[in-house]
């Protein structure tokens, strides 16, 4: 019994008519016969008349169909994966921009001189790190500023305003429309009892 795909022809037919340029040498080649692709193996084979070669074929579209599936599926996890890391990229971008976000919108708050809201403390553990130093430093520039504008109105020995200091409270005062009353105490020898009390 042979099988469909199986030819026994002659050597000459093998190159001439069936075989379709089949050389009998052993080799897997593609081959046309009546319009149809296959892939063949030819083997030639010793009998007591002579030589016969063995033709083995497959329709080529039945060998691609299981390579063809495998690619379909390859495909298909490959396209999954693709999109998952998209995905996780995506996920891990804007969970990284977020606190990005928050430090610049607190630097703005800085550079318009607003100290009063500080950078929420969450995300990875660098971003915490990175969110508690600038919280101290947010602290350390509004104590400053404060130190700086309390020196430049009060006098550093009496605790009481400078001139700069009674003219801003004074421009305060009228802006609001109130009334103002300025007391004037001239004290002789004034810088002997200020060197007393240093």
């Amino acid at each position: 019994l042979v099988h469909a795909d199986v030819k026994f022809v002659t050597t000459k037919a093998s190159v001439d008519g069936a075989g379709g340029g089949i050389d009998g040498t052993g080799s897997v080649r593609p081959m046309l016969e009546a319009g149809q692709r296959y892939i063949a193996l030819a083997a030639p084979l010793r009998t007591r008349n002579g030589t016969l070669t063995v033709l083995v074929r497959r329709p080529l579209a039945e060998v691609m169909a299981t390579y063809r599936s495998v690619r379909s599926a390859l495909l298909m996890i490959a396209g999954i994966a693709l999109g998952g890391a998209i995905a996780i990229a995506l996920l891990v971008g804007q969970s990284a921009a977020r606190p990005v976000e928050a430090l610049s919108a607190a630097v703005r708050r800085i550079e318009d001189g607003r100290y009063d809201e500080p950078v929420p403390v969450r995300g990875a553990s660098e971003f915490v790190h990175l969110a508690q130093s600038f919280n101290g430093m947010q602290i350390g520039l509004r104590d400053r500023e404060e130190r700086i504008g309390y020196q430049a109105t009060h006098d550093a020995l009496t605790g009481l305003y400078n001139r700069a200091g009674i003219r801003a409270r004074l421009a305060e005062l009228l802006e609001l429309g109130s009334s103002v009353t300025i007391l004037l105490f001239d004290l002789h020898r004034f810088r002997d009892i200020n060197a007393s009390l240093e």
